[in-house]
């Protein structure tokens, strides 16, 4: 039998979950790979700038989707969120999001 939670194909540990679900249970206390509960306000402040001390990472995505937009590079997104080029890279790669090239202002200041 494999693990618990539906279309996981690993074999499950003792707990009825493979390794992987069962940090996350561990971590999150759920088997969501997040929760869908967005913080609207925690979100526009991240936009503007101001990033609360921990986004979710729905919310995380909901930044990203929105700075891609306006055409942000990476490094700015970065800055938006607090968290590296490499993590924004990720993210936007996962999400299907092409890169913007970064603008020359933020290279002065960066």
């Amino acid at each position: 039998p494999g693990c618990q939670v539906d279309g996981c194909p690993r074999p499950h540990n003792s707990r009825g979950c493979c390794s992987m679900h069962a940090q996350r249970l561990r971590r999150t206390g759920g088997l969501e790979r997040y929760s869908v509960d967005i913080d609207a306000i925690a979100v526009e402040r991240a936009v503007m700038g101001e990033p609360p001390a921990r986004l979710t990472q729905a919310e995380r995505e909901q930044v990203l989707r929105r700075l891609h937009k306006k055409g942000y590079s990476d490094s700015r997104i970065a800055s938006h969120l607090d968290i590296g080029t490499s993590g924004v890279q990720r993210m936007r790669t996962r999400l299907g999001l092409p890169a913007h090239p970064p603008t020359s202002a933020h290279r002065l200041t960066a």
